[in-house]
């Protein structure tokens, strides 16, 4: 049925695709620190990718869109907003001093 066909696409969708956006995330945010963007790459990432994931999300509501459509949309939409993770969490860890951190 429908809604069982959903309710599996919806959570492949969150694990594969928001899992890996997180990770994703976390490295293109490394990878921005190490080329000159310094501290301020993970929060302009963050930033960056929510702005152009809010169109795609609003794609993702339309009405006049097929099925299989909404569900591309939405993997697209968890690949760039759930990129946030991975820098978020790596930025609030530097922000405890080492010697305060657990091991």
């Amino acid at each position: 049925d429908k809604l069982a066909h959903f309710a599996v696409l919806n959570t492949l969708i969150k694990v594969f695709g928001g899992g890996s956006a997180s990770l994703a995330g976390g490295v293109i945010a490394d990878l921005l620190k190490k080329n000159g963007w310094g501290d301020k790459s993970s929060p302009l990432l963050c930033a960056g990718l929510s702005a152009v994931a809010a169109p795609v999300w609003h794609l993702v509501l339309h009405e006049n869109i097929t099925f299989g459509t909404c569900m591309l949309l939405l993997l697209v939409q968890y690949l760039m907003a759930e990129t946030w993770l991975g820098p978020a969490i790596a930025t609030l860890q530097q922000a405890v001093p080492k010697e305060h951190r657990g091991t």
